[in-house]
C-alpha cells in the first residue's frame, strides 16, 4: 500500500480556556464576498481585526480586474477616501456583478530605474522622484541620452563601475 504524502498541519492560536481562535478575514476574502455572496450586513459583522484588513484601494484594484465593472470602480476610485468602509461596501456589492468566476491580478512587467539613479536625477534637476522617472525614461531613448545620463552619474562622484552598476533596472 502507498503512503499518502503527510500534509502540513495549520497551526491553529488557542485562547487562554483552550478555545480556539478564528482567524481574521483577509483582503481576498472581502474581496470574494464582495464578487459572490454580496450580503447587506456583511461590514457590521466584521470584527475590529476584520475592519484592518478592509482596504478600500486594495479592494478596488482587485475588483477592477472584472473588465465588465472597471467603469464603476474607477469612479468609486475618485472618493474613496472620503467614503466611509460601510457606505464603501455597500457601493462596491452595487457595481460588481455576483459572480464565482475568478479575475487574476495582472501584474506590470514593466521594470523600474534603481532607487539610487533616481535619486542623482532628482537631486541633480530638484524635481520629485515621479519626474526624476520621467526624465530617465526621456534620457534612455537615444545614445546621446544615456551618455548625458552617466556624466550626470559621474558628476555625483561616481565610478564608472558604480554608474554601470546604478544604470541597470531593478
Amino acid at each position: 500500500m502507498a503512503k499518502k504524502p503527510a500534509t502540513k498541519s495549520k497551526k491553529v492560536e488557542i485562547d487562554e480556556n483552550g478555545n480556539p481562535i478564528p482567524k481574521a478575514l483577509g483582503l481576498f476574502d472581502h474581496v470574494n464576498h464582495i464578487r459572490k455572496v454580496q450580503s447587506s450586513d456583511y461590514y457590521d459583522k466584521l470584527s475590529d481585526a476584520d475592519k484592518k484588513s478592509f482596504n478600500h484601494f486594495m479592494i478596488l484594484r482587485f475588483l477592477s480586474m472584472d473588465r465588465s465593472s472597471i467603469d464603476s470602480i474607477s469612479s468609486i476610485a475618485k472618493y474613496q477616501s472620503d467614503i466611509p468602509s460601510r457606505n464603501f461596501y455597500t457601493l462596491c456589492t452595487a457595481v460588481t456583478n455576483q459572480s464565482s468566476t475568478y479575475f487574476p491580478y495582472v501584474k506590470s512587467n514593466s521594470k523600474g530605474f534603481t532607487s539610487d539613479l533616481l535619486n542623482l536625477v532628482s537631486k541633480r534637476f530638484e524635481v520629485s522622484k515621479s519626474e526624476a522617472k520621467e526624465y530617465c525614461h526621456l534620457y534612455m531613448k537615444d545614445e546621446s541620452g544615456v551618455i548625458e545620463l552617466k556624466s550626470i552619474c559621474k558628476a555625483y562622484g561616481l565610478t564608472d563601475k558604480e554608474v554601470e552598476s546604478i544604470m541597470t533596472y531593478e
